[in-house]
């Protein structure tokens, strides 16, 4: 029988699917943002898969479907991670998103320290999240089950949990709900990521922002007209968004023109532009992508290709 050690109530279901994963408690230091950081969106076609080199720690924000979990190891490779994982983020129990740990682990022989997530019963409702807490359980690694105002300072960078609130969203159909809303500040940028929550997250979380502009917006559930909510998107005035994408089904007209009109600078997609990277230090951000061009949109210029036929 495993045994899941929480802030909040017990995750009982959880419970006969992970065993004796133990609570870790990290830390924050508010005043610390001034750590170098490499953000790796990676190209891992319909999902989500981040790559964070924050001041010398490897954190990784999902990691894409299990057959991208190659993609995900030639982004960590790329960086330097010598198969090190300080901080795993589980937004969600989606396969899209975290399908790709267990396989970082069991294939490509990863360490991962700690694995944060928010709970919620679809845990233990599929064949990947449990292989997935299996691997974790295996592997040694501690889960810490978190909730809004909890706070980190991993890589000497402020780590602020925004969603979920304590004892929220934890029925199977609120999954999405549940994801993990995380505000990362280094250098002064801001990096919003907000999983895939819907109307009802996003409302609430556009009602309780009070942190102002952010400078990159990591584009809510795939473009998906439920996610990216007007009221949020005039709350957080994002300066560049981040799209990763590969179908028109799920990135909808009406999200792309809501981003058009509330984005200040510029907008990527990994349908269009592959692996996009944000380097960021003292001088502000520095874009590159692995597709040679410019960025899917830009304010000064307009649209260029399709994102996803969009």
């Amino acid at each position: 029988m495993l045994r899941l050690v929480s802030r909040r109530r017990p995750l009982v279901v959880v419970a006969v699917a992970a065993a004796a994963l133990a609570l870790v408690a990290l830390p924050a230091s508010a005043g610390q943002r001034s750590a170098s950081a490499e953000v790796v969106f990676v190209d891992v076609g319909q999902g989500d898969g981040v790559v964070l080199k924050v001041g010398g720690k490897i954190i990784v924000s999902d990691a894409g479907e299990p057959g991208k979990a190659a993609a995900m190891h030639a982004a960590l490779e790329a960086v330097g991670a010598n198969k090190k994982i300080h901080i795993a983020i589980l937004s969600h129990g989606h396969d899209d998103h975290v399908g790709g740990f267990e396989r970082l682990l069991t294939k490509f022989d990863y360490d991962i320290d700690v694995a944060v997530a928010s709970e919620n019963v679809h845990w233990s409702r599929t064949k990947t999240n449990r292989r997935l807490l299996a691997a974790l359980d295996e592997h040694k690694v501690k889960i810490e089950w978190v909730t809004a105002k909890d706070t980190f300072n991993w890589g000497g960078a402020s780590w602020k949990v925004l969603s979920p609130l304590r004892n929220a969203y934890l029925k199977d159909d609120e999954v999405e709900n549940s994801s993990v809303v995380v505000l990362l500040t280094t250098n002064s940028k801001r990096f919003l990521f907000t999983g895939d929550i819907k109307q009802q997250a996003s409302a609430a979380l556009a009602q309780s922002w009070t942190a102002g502009p952010v400078d990159v917006f990591f584009v809510t559930h795939h473009g998906s007209a439920a996610g990216s909510a007007e009221a949020l998107l005039k709350k957080i005035k994002p300066s560049v968004a981040v799209l990763s994408t590969r179908s028109s089904k799920i990135f909808a007209a009406s999200t792309a023109t809501r981003l058009k009109s509330h984005v200040i600078d510029a907008i990527y997609c990994t349908d269009t532009n592959g692996t996009i990277t944000a380097t960021v230090s003292a001088d502000g951000i520095a874009w590159s992508t692995s597709k040679p061009g410019p960025a899917w949109w830009a304010k000064a210029s307009g649209q260029k290709g399709e994102c996803a036929g969009r």
